[in-house]
C-alpha cells in the first residue's frame, strides 16, 4: 500500500474514533452457537489451520545472531528454530531421537548446543547430533541419520515462516496471495 493511501486510511480511522463513529459492515451476521462449541469442527479445523498449514512464527529479528533460538509450542508439536552457525534460519521438532524429550525448554535465547535432559544427547544449532556420552551404552549410532528432525522453514519479508509438519511444502508468497508485494514493502527484514 502506498504511503498516501495509507495516512488517508489512518486519518478516516482517528476521525471516526473521534466522532465516536463504529464502521458499520451494513448487515448483521447470525451464526448458530455450534459454529464455537463443535468438537469436530474445532479439531477439523486445528488440523487444517495450524498442524497441516505453514505458520508464521516471528520476525527475522526474533532471531538476531548466529545460535540464537526460539522454541513455539502452538501446533501441537514444539518446535525450536535457530539462527545456525552460519546465520541460516532453521526450524526442527523439539524432540531428542533418541526417548523423545524436549531438547530446548526455554522460550527463546542463545546457545551453541541442545541437550536432551534424559541421557543429555546433544545437538547443534543445525540440528547434528554432536554428541552422545557414554556411547558404548547405546551401541553403534551413526550420528548423521540421529539428527533433529527438521521441518520446512522459509525467511522472507522479515518473516519466519515454518511447515510444522516435516513433509510440508512453504511457499510464502502465495500464502500471503497479493500481499507479497505489500509485506516486501514494509522492509521488516532485520538481517
Amino acid at each position: 500500500m502506498e504511503h498516501g493511501e495509507q495516512v488517508r486510511l489512518l486519518k478516516e480511522l482517528r476521525q471516526k474514533l473521534d466522532d465516536g463513529v463504529n464502521v458499520d459492515a451494513g448487515i448483521m451476521l447470525k451464526n448458530p452457537a455450534s459454529t464455537y462449541t463443535c468438537p469436530d469442527m474445532a479439531s477439523k479445523e486445528w488440523e487444517t489451520f495450524f498442524r497441516d498449514y505453514p505458520q508464521v512464527i516471528g520476525l527475522s529479528g526474533d532471531l538476531p545472531e548466529p545460535n540464537s533460538f526460539v522454541t513455539v509450542d502452538d501446533f501441537g508439536v514444539s518446535v525450536v528454530a535457530t539462527r545456525d552457525e552460519e546465520g541460516n534460519f532453521k526450524a526442527f521438532l523439539n524432540s531428542c531421537r533418541h526417548r523423545g524429550a524436549m531438547v530446548e525448554p526455554a522460550r527463546k535465547g542463545r546457545k551453541k548446543i541442545f541437550s536432551c535432559p534424559f541421557h543429555a544427547w546433544t545437538y547443534s544449532t543445525s540440528g547434528d547430533l554432536v554428541a552422545i556420552p557414554e556411547p558404548e551404552h547405546f551401541g553403534e549410532i551413526d550420528k548423521s541419520c540421529h539428527g533433529l528432525i527438521e521441518l520446512p522453514a522459509v525467511e522472507k519479508y522479515g518473516f519466519l515462516f515454518v511447515h510444522p509438519k516435516p513433509g510440508g511444502v512453504i511457499d510464502a508468497d502465495a500464502l500471503l496471495g497479493g500481499l507479497a508485494p505489500e509485506f516486501a514493502s514494509w522492509r521488516c527484514s532485520m538481517l
